[in-house]
């Protein structure tokens, strides 16, 4: 069984990065578009701020992972591991 059998896991961008990258927004449909909505998903956002909206959504998200990071080190750790 692979993990994506297990689980889903999708990335939100930043709720204010679309005042300088308009195709960049907080699309909470688009980042769970390729999930299996009877999986558990588990959703990495860049702000807190998007954890209520995410959870009050009909989307099966099970956990929000957030925080602001600065200068992309949540991307270098992912491409490390």
């Amino acid at each position: 069984m692979s993990y994506t059998e297990l689980l889903c896991v999708c990335l939100l961008y930043d709720v204010l990065v679309a005042c300088r990258h308009p195709d960049h927004g907080m699309d909470l449909e688009k980042a769970v578009a390729s999930c299996d909505q009877h999986l558990p998903i588990i959703l990495l956002a860049h702000q807190p701020q998007a954890a209520k909206e995410a959870l009050d959504s009909d989307y099966n998200i099970q956990l929000v992972l957030s925080g602001e990071l600065r200068a992309c080190w949540f991307a270098r750790c992912l491409l490390v591991a």
